[in-house]
């Protein structure tokens, strides 16, 4: 991961330190696994977050956000391009890691917080992209609880 002057730039414009990120190079790592549909036959990615909890591989999948059209949940494609754009464009010496964090939201009153899950990767430049994802099922979100949990 190329670095200056004790920091790696964002491609949003903040800084983060190079403590930060070598604090994260110890944390989780996600990983991408390829397969065909059936189909079609084409190529597509899937994305993984692996670690061990008490002794046992987990293995949780991630997505881009789901997003309401209509009234159909449905995933968002467009997201899937940027995941591989995280992976395409990572030197192979560098890795995509994920961070979690936490939102607030008030609507009508009622506060609601979310857990907000970013992949992201280095370039060359140091330049960092970030990507929103997900957990896709329920057992997922716990496996990433989980795994975040023992870090």
């Amino acid at each position: 991961m190329a670095k200056e002057n004790g920091t790696v730039k964002e491609a949003v414009g903040t800084e983060q330190t190079v403590e930060t990120v070598e604090e994260a190079i110890k944390g989780l790592q996600v990983t991408r696994e390829s397969y065909l549909a059936k189909k079609t036959k084409k190529k597509y990615y899937a994305y993984f977050v692996i670690g061990e909890v008490r002794g046992h591989k987990l293995k949780a999948e991630i997505a881009p956000p789901k997003m309401y059209i209509g009234k159909e949940k449905m995933l968002d494609s467009g997201g899937f391009e940027m995941l591989d754009l995280l992976f395409d464009t990572a030197n192979p010496a560098d890795a995509v890691f994920i961070d979690r964090d936490y939102e607030e939201t008030s609507q009508d009153g009622i506060k609601k917080r979310n857990t907000v899950y970013t992949a992201w990767s280095a370039d060359e430049n140091g330049e960092v992209l970030k990507v929103r994802v997900n957990a896709i099922r329920p057992s997922d979100s716990t496996k990433l609880d989980a795994l975040f949990n023992v870090l």
